[in-house]
């Protein structure tokens, strides 16, 4: 059965939630109820291919790789105090999540080698790090597994596909082709991104930034705690921050992928529900069936829309609303 993957992303508290909850609504369609970190988080696919393609050093790849392993460990796991990255993927997904990953990795290196470098030291702590250097002056067997890898970008981008393949084999089996994934690409990073599956379609959620900063005051979130002030400074950040967000890569695969890219605005979906709902079955398929109302309410969500308007100092709102590029709505 052939796979689809549909993932969709925003700028920070734009209503993508929204978005996975309608799809969920679709036959066929499943998502992992979590966030899909792998891609675009500190190590993820984004870093491995800058340091194994685009900025290659014969050590600086080997901590790249080593680096996507241990975040892969760290994933597999479950969220806990010890660690605030678990998502219990390979649980979530009924898969050996850790075999697919060291899958990929054999797919794409070389070779691998026993070796010594001062790069396999950078996360210990001081006294690992003594006791380490004392291994090796004394005990030459004491070496660090260390990979070599320079693969061509058609046999990164090849193997990262399997691996989505592989890690999605039981969902597919089982009836769910349409995988819908939570925050999988970033929206400035977006076609770069979407190569790393082999049938992929992207949804990005828009929203009154005005919202969006009211939101991460709401929650402290983010640069939240800076936004409290509520003064020039921090809406100038805020500003800064969501601009830059805003932003989108232009690369060469731009024009081929734009057919697969659908762009909505959170208030046209709450406001404007059925027609943006046509929008979005023609864009996934029309003839897919859909049972409304069962995981998103428009009418819940409208209470996410104005939230700006509560806040004390509307100087700095209209000063969001000019210096912010949105297609703003009488909402």
């Amino acid at each position: 059965m052939e796979s689809n993957f549909y993932c969709v992303t925003g700028y920070g508290w734009s209503g993508f939630g929204a978005v996975v909850d309608l799809l969920k609504e679709y036959d066929g369609f499943i998502s992992i109820d979590s966030e899909y970190p792998l891609i675009s988080e500190p190590h993820g696919f984004i870093d491995l291919e800058i340091f194994l393609i685009q900025n290659w050093h014969f050590l600086r790849h080997h901590k790249a790789i080593n680096d996507f392993l241990i975040f892969c460990k760290k994933i597999n796991k479950k969220k806990s105090l010890y660690n605030i990255n678990g998502i219990n993927i390979g649980n979530k997904l009924s898969v050996d999540f850790m075999k697919i990953s060291y899958d990929f990795i054999n797919e794409i290196i070389d070779f691998s080698y026993k070796g010594r470098s001062r790069i396999n030291l950078y996360h210990l702590n001081k006294l690992e790090n003594i006791i380490t250097k004392f291994k090796w002056k004394f005990f030459d067997k004491n070496y660090t597994k260390m990979y070599f890898s320079r693969p061509t970008e058609k046999k990164f981008l090849n193997a990262i596909q399997n691996f989505h393949i592989k890690l999605f084999e039981k969902y597919i089996n089982n009836g769910f082709g349409n995988i819908i994934l939570d925050q999988a690409i970033p929206a400035n990073n977006m076609y770069r991104a979407m190569r790393y599956f082999p049938n992929s379609k992207l949804i990005i959620v828009d929203r009154d930034p005005r919202d969006i900063f009211a939101d991460l005051v709401r929650s402290k979130g983010l640069i939240g705690p800076e936004l409290n002030k509520l003064n020039i400074e921090s809406v100038n950040k805020f500003i800064k921050w969501h601009t830059e967000l805003r932003k989108t890569d232009n690369t060469v695969f731009k024009e081929e992928l734009n057919k697969n890219i659908l762009k909505i605005n959170f208030e046209d979906l709450v406001i404007n529900y059925n027609k943006e709902v046509k929008k979005i079955s023609k864009f996934i398929g029309p003839e897919l069936k859909q049972t409304k109302n069962k995981y998103f309410d428009p009418s819940i969500s409208k209470k996410n829309i104005g939230l700006w308007k509560k806040i004390n100092n509307q100087e700095l709102m209209e000063k969001i609303k000019m210096e912010i590029n949105y297609p703003y709505v009488n909402f």
